[in-house]
């Protein structure tokens, strides 16, 4: 079999040309694999951050102290009284 240099030439230009055409079409697949794939992982992280979050909550819940009063001085004018005032009368002379 005896090719002229053109026929050749032309048998290379197919070849390369099938080849880009393969390689086009890879890199395609591979786009939209990663891409699919990086969706579900979104969605799964997505999934696992929104439940830690859930679960923070309400472990930050059970962390509130229920038996802390929060405004003292109101706390102790109420239950003490006089008693308080006359303890704490004298605080701020020392400074």
């Amino acid at each position: 079999m005896v090719m002229t240099t053109e026929e050749r030439l032309a048998i290379i230009k197919q070849a390369h040309q099938n080849f880009l055409a393969k390689q086009k079409a890879t890199k395609a697949f591979k786009s939209k694999a990663k891409k699919s794939t990086a969706k579900a992982m979104d969605k799964i992280l997505g999934v696992k951050t929104r439940r830690e979050k859930e679960f923070n909550e309400a472990m930050d819940k059970l962390d509130e102290n229920y038996n802390h009063y929060t405004d003292a001085d109101k706390y102790a004018a109420k239950y003490y009284g006089d008693v308080y005032s006359q303890t704490t009368r004298f605080d701020n002379e020392w400074n």
